[in-house]
């Protein structure tokens, strides 16, 4: 059986057993393979002077090369004060041999020195082989929905093992492969399901990689034991279990860097809406904007704003989800911003560059701007005065005397009245505490609360009693 070991994985474990100037490694995957599968051959050197190349190989012993991956790291350590520093070079070959080879030895020059490998054997089986006749039991395949995307694209690859009902499969192991190039998401955990004479597994992963180029995709595996029944001496028999380990081909995904900025790759809409634009000074505004389409906003870095003279600007985190909806990536991500400001202001409209993979073209998505309009109740009075005269200036005057001694006393009973009824008006207690933020940190934790409540947060608990004492203290201040 092949056991496919990433490139990356391999060099660690590389590393960590024997970090040291003038190195020279080679090894394969696996030294037994059937016919026409996958072979990996891996070249490693490590090297202070960084002056060995190593050169590109055609074939081995006859046998062509199907892909190379390369990979060059500079590692440093620290060892006793010292800091060293090491060029590590490797070169991974896929090749498929129809039969048995002997791997010749290596040779290069490594700081100096020269430094050879030893020769390898690997030997090739038929699949008419007895022994591996079993094999036809159980399969596993792994499927990519596209072999080329571009960067920030992402791709779907979906494994399926099938066995057969009747083998007397007692244990199962599985091995995903090794995705450390690739950031990802599992979308179906497992599905079992019937399919004819066989039970099949399905797992699919949502890939998006991190770096363009072709890249690899080490192969699965499962490992299964299965019951064996041994006849003994005596007539009697043994139950034994057989393990077997079977392994899919290997994948190559090519990633294309995109030429123009974007900040999103698929096929995306734009929606949002304002709650207001005409408010009293320091009354919040609630600004929604969501993005929806096929695609993955998983990475997307999101929509901010610069700050606003005189505006105060809050925003929760955004609320991002993905689905996998009939082979295809649906995602979309929602923002709220909440604005309080002291005088007129304007939120700025903002734009996101979307590439279109299909029609490799930019697309750009661009909110409104919003021209924000405060009405103070000194701008209010101050038009009726204009429009009916200086004759009502008195009574103006008597009025707002008497609303001065007499409304903080109603609004005391009716706050009171409100509190012992529903616990706290919201709105009410965000203009009470909002203008004294800045004098009271526990306010401003408090005016927080508030607004998550007033947009929809669940699950936030506010103490009363804290609350409603606040409200007495700077509701006689304010």
């Amino acid at each position: 059986m092949i056991r496919i070991l990433g490139n990356r994985i391999w060099l660690l474990i590389f590393l960590g057993l024997q970090l040291c100037a003038g190195t020279l490694e080679v090894r394969l995957s696996d030294r037994e393979i059937i016919a026409g599968e996958s072979v990996f051959l891996t070249i490693a050197i490590v090297e202070e002077q960084n002056s060995t190349s190593l050169p590109p190989i055609d074939e081995i012993s006859g046998v062509r090369v199907d892909h190379i991956l390369n990979n060059a790291i500079l590692k440093e350590i620290l060892i006793d004060g010292h800091r060293y520093k090491y060029y590590i070079k490797t070169m991974t070959l896929e090749f498929r041999p129809e039969k048995s080879i002997t791997i010749p030895a290596f040779h290069f020059i490594i700081d100096g020195k020269e430094k050879h490998s030893q020769k390898q054997e690997l030997s090739v089986v038929r699949k008419k082989s007895h022994s591996l006749k079993k094999e036809k039991n159980f399969t596993i395949n792994m499927e990519l929905n596209r072999s080329s995307i571009y960067k920030d694209e992402s791709v779907f690859l979906t494994i399926l093992f099938k066995h057969k009902k009747n083998i007397g499969l007692m244990k199962m192991e599985y091995s995903k492969p090794d995705f450390s190039d690739f950031f990802v998401q599992e979308m179906i955990k497992e599905k079992v399901y019937e399919e004819k004479k066989s039970r099949v597994y399905k797992v699919v992963y949502l890939l998006t990689p991190k770096s363009i180029g072709n890249l690899l995709i080490p192969s699965s595996s499962v490992k299964l034991a299965i019951i064996n029944r041994q006849a003994q001496e005596g007539g009697w028999y043994r139950d034994i279990l057989d393990w077997h380990r079977v392994v899919s081909r290997p994948l190559y995904l090519s990633v294309e860097a995109i030429k123009e900025p974007y900040d999103i790759v698929g096929s995306f809409g734009l929606q949002e809406s304002i709650d207001n634009v005409i408010i009293e000074e320091n009354e919040p505004i609630t600004l929604t904007i969501k993005i929806a389409g096929e695609g993955n906003l998983a990475f997307y870095r999101g929509v901010t704003f610069e700050p606003i003279s005189n505006v105060t600007i809050y925003s929760d985190d955004a609320d991002r989800n993905s689905s996998f909806q009939k082979g295809r990536l649906k995602s979309y991500y929602q923002k709220n911003f909440v604005f309080m400001g002291s005088d007129d202001f304007v939120i700025p409209s903002k734009v996101i560059k979307v590439f279109n993979p299909k029609s490799k073209k930019i697309t750009i998505l661009k909110t409104k701007s919003h021209q924000i309009k405060l009405f103070t109740h000194h701008q209010k009075s101050e038009k009726y005065w204009k429009k009916e005269g200086y004759i009502f200036l008195i009574l103006a005057f008597l009025i707002g005397l008497i609303t001065a001694l007499l409304i903080p006393y109603l609004f005391r009973l009716y706050l009171k009245k409100k509190q012992k009824k529903s616990g706290f008006d919201g709105h009410l207690a965000l203009q009470i505490l909002y203008p004294h933020c800045s004098k009271d940190a526990e306010v401003e934790a408090m005016v927080h609360k508030l607004y998550a409540i007033k947009n929809g947060k669940k699950g936030i608990k506010i103490e009363k009693k804290i609350l409603n004492k606040m409200l007495e203290v700077y509701q006689e201040k304010g």
